[in-house]
Parts: C-alpha cells; sequence; structure tokens
C-alpha cells in the first residue's frame, strides 16, 4: 500500500538507521581489522563504485521514481516505464563495463597497486549496485512503497557486515578481499530480496510512454547524479592520486573520519527518498502551497542535523576518532572539522537537488553542478598544500559556492511566486 510523507518518512527513516548502524559498524570493523592502508584500498574501491554505478543508474532512478510517481497520479500503467528503464542501464552497463574492461591495467595500477583480481570483482559489483539501488529501488519508490525499500537496504548492511566478519573468522585472512567480497555478496542477496517485494505488485500494465522525453530526461538525470556523487565520493580518489606512496595510508585517515560523518546523510536520505515523489507529485497536481510545504518539512528536518553534527565534530573529532578506530588512526582537528563540512555542505546542497529534480529542473541544476566541478578540478590542480588538506579545502569551497547557487533559486521557486 502506498505510503504518505509521514509515513514514508517514518519507513525510511527506520531503514536508513538500521542501514547506518551496520554500514557504520562494518567500516570500524574493517578499519580495525584491515588497518589504515588496506582499508584505505577498499573506500578507493567503493569510491570508484559509487562513482560508475551513478553514471549507470542514478539517472534511472530519478526519471523511473518521478514517471511512475506521475503515471500512478493519473492512473495509467507503468510497464512501459519499467521496460524502457531497464533498457537505459544495460546500454549503460555495457559502455561502462567496455571503459573498464579495455583500461583495467591502468585503473590497476593507479588505484589498487597493480591488482588485476579486483578489477574483474568490480565488473561484477557494478552490476548489482545500481540493478538494486537504482532499478528495484526505483519501483517501490515510485509507488511510494518505502516500507520494502527500508527492508531491502537494511538487508544489505547488515549481510555486508557479517560476510565481512564471517569471511575472517574462518579464512583467518585480513585482506581487502574480505571488505570487497562482502560488499559483492551483500548487493546480490539484496538484489533478490527486492525482486520478492517488487513481484507483490502484481500485473503491470502498460500505457504509452513519451520514449523521447523518457530517455532526455534520464540521460540529463545521469549526468546530474553523476556529476553530483563526484563531488562527494571522489575526494577518496584524488588523494589517492596525489598522495603517491602514503596514498593508501591518507584515504584510509580520511575515510575513518567520513565514515562516521556519512552517518548523517544515511540518516537524511529518508528525507531525500521520501521529498522527491512527493515534491512530483505537488508538481503535477500544480499545487505550489503543496510543494513550498514539503520544501519547509525538508529544511526542517535537514538543517538542524547538519548544524549539530559541524559542533561535535568540530570540537571532539579526533578524539572520537582514536575511541573508535584505535591509535593507528590519528587525525588533526583541522581535518577533521574540514571534513565534517564537505558533507554537511553536501546534504544541504543535496536537499535542494532532490527539490529541483522532483520539480523537473534538471537541465538548469545540470549547468550549475557541471560549472562547480569544473572549478573544483581548477582548485586541486591550483591549490598547493599537502595531499589531505589539498583536497579538503578544494571540496569545500566547491560545494560552498554550489549551496549559495542552488538554495538562490529554490528560494526564487518556492518563496517568491505567489
Amino acid at each position: 500500500m502506498p505510503q504518505g510523507m509521514k509515513k514514508g518518512v517514518a519507513y525510511s527513516l527506520t531503514g536508513q538507521i538500521v542501514s547506518g548502524i551496520f554500514l557504520l559498524v562494518f567500516n570500524i570493523s574493517a578499519a580495525r581489522i584491515l588497518g589504515p592502508e588496506k582499508y584505505g584500498i577498499l573506500n578507493v574501491f567503493y569510491a570508484l563504485l559509487l562513482a560508475f554505478s551513478t553514471l549507470m543508474g542514478m539517472g534511472m532512478l530519478d526519471g523511473m521514481v518521478r514517471y511512475i510517481s506521475a503515471y500512478k497520479s493519473e492512473k495509467k500503467g507503468i510497464g512501459s516505464i519499467l521496460r524502457e528503464g531497464f533498457i537505459f542501464f544495460l546500454i549503460m552497463y555495457i559502455t561502462v563495463f567496455l571503459i573498464i574492461f579495455i583500461g583495467r591495467k591502468y585503473f590497476a595500477l593507479k588505484f589498487f597497486d597493480g591488482n588485476l583480481k579486483i578489477i574483474y570483482i568490480f565488473t561484477i559489483t557494478a552490476f548489482l549496485l545500481p540493478l538494486l539501488t537504482s532499478y528495484a529501488y526505483s519501483i517501490m519508490e515510485g509507488l511510494r512503497e518505502f516500507s520494502g525499500v527500508a527492508v531491502a537496504n537494511s538487508s544489505v548492511y547488515i549481510l555486508m557486515f557479517l560476510i565481512f566478519i564471517l569471511f575472517v573468522h574462518f579464512t583467518g585472512k585480513k585482506e581487502v578481499f574480505a571488505g570487497i567480497y562482502s560488499i559483492t555478496f551483500s548487493l546480490f542477496l539484496g538484489l533478490i530480496l527486492s525482486g520478492v517485494f517488487i513481484l507483490r505488485i502484481g500485473k503491470i500494465r502498460f500505457s504509452p510512454l513519451d520514449k523521447r522525453m523518457f530517455y532526455k530526461f534520464l540521460v540529463i538525470a545521469t549526468v546530474l547524479n553523476f556529476l553530483d556523487v563526484f563531488i562527494l565520493r571522489a575526494p577518496p580518489i584524488f588523494i589517492k592520486l596525489f598522495g603517491g606512496d602514503m596514498g593508501n595510508k591518507l584515504v584510509g585517515i580520511f575515510s575513518s573520519m567520513f565514515s562516521l560523518v556519512s552517518s548523517s546523510k544515511t540518516l537524511l536520505l529518508a528525507v531525500f527518498t521520501v521529498l522527491m515523489p512527493h515534491i512530483a507529485l505537488a508538481e503535477g497536481e500544480k499545487n505550489l502551497e503543496l510543494g513550498r510545504s514539503y520544501v519547509k518539512k525538508g529544511i526542517i528536518y535537514v538543517f538542524p542535523l547538519v548544524g549539530g553534527m559541524i559542533l561535535i565534530f568540530a570540537l571532539w573529532g579526533p578524539e572520537i576518532i582514536r575511541l573508535i578506530y584505535g591509535n593507528k588512526f590519528v587525525i588533526s582537528r583541522l581535518n577533521a572539522t574540514l571534513i565534517t563540512l564537505i558533507m554537511s555542505l553536501y546534504l544541504t546542497a543535496k536537499l535542494a537537488n532532490r527539490i529541483f529534480v522532483g520539480k523537473g529542473i534538471v537541465r538548469e541544476n545540470l549547468f550549475y553542478l557541471l560549472g562547480v566541478n569544473i572549478f573544483l578540478i581548477i582548485l586541486l590542480f591550483f591549490i598547493k598544500v599537502s595531499p589531505l588538506l589539498r583536497v579538503e579545502i578544494a571540496f569545500n569551497i566547491a560545494l560552498f559556492s554550489y549551496n549559495v547557487i542552488l538554495w538562490k533559486k529554490v528560494r526564487d521557486y518556492y518563496f517568491r511566486q505567489k
């Protein structure tokens, strides 16, 4: 049964809390067992996985959620959306697979110390992740079946932690592959569970679909989401590239802090998940007041949490890191504060981004995000300080600029119109 915003937030929040707890426990366990360098390699794997998976699936997620929500409000069948969305995913995966396969030696050498086995596992995992978190979840989110998303998502992270612990326990090997295998197998099992939920939908009806407009939306949303995730998940990649022999260890140190502040993102994903289809519904009904009320609720959920997070980690970040991860993980107060600000600025920008996508304004947002990413790359090559500080400063400046642009537009669309 479709859930409204309050009930949807409750389901999603419960799922995200469970997911966040087990993801955090997984990260802490992996960091303590593997140590900074191997944990750093695992996080480079995860950062690249998210980047490529976003390129394959997140545009499909946004497009399918928006179209399914709109079609359901008009009592139309969603079969054409499911079919065309899956075709789009296959085209994107084949493209990404060819890129990775052709450049496998380069990727292995640059990011995984020449280990080709990691690249081969990567291609499998990069198929499973978007198929689950983009295609399967988009169906449930579009139908506002948020309980199914919550159960499936929670299961993935619980399984990820359990598989990791069992692998280390039974093999006795404290290797990076323990973390990589746990990610891959948990996604596979989560996909099976999602399939069970989706089969409950029943008979699927087909209604006419403007394929040209649908694919246009998917392509623009794909680029938009890739740039959006890149500006959040790329720090480990650049730290690895700039860090030289210390790259893996620096990524491990950065990721130990980043995984903690990312728990706030896990919580707020519940709000982002529920907000976008409701904004799309308000747009479909051409109800500005309803859309404005949803925007206000999003602001109330997001901004207090972000402010509290900045305060806590700016004051006690290094102490918290040592307490949780052990004495091998040492970070300065400045680095802890800057890493927290990266996540905080990303979350406030993400809220505005979801509002834009729900409203159907993706092309304009695409140009803003493209400009910010170009600005980020320029900053990375012009700032001349230590590798870790260099990445932190560049990402903070870029994300702050992006926030200024987006929230000015949100104000114009929702609070200056009558």
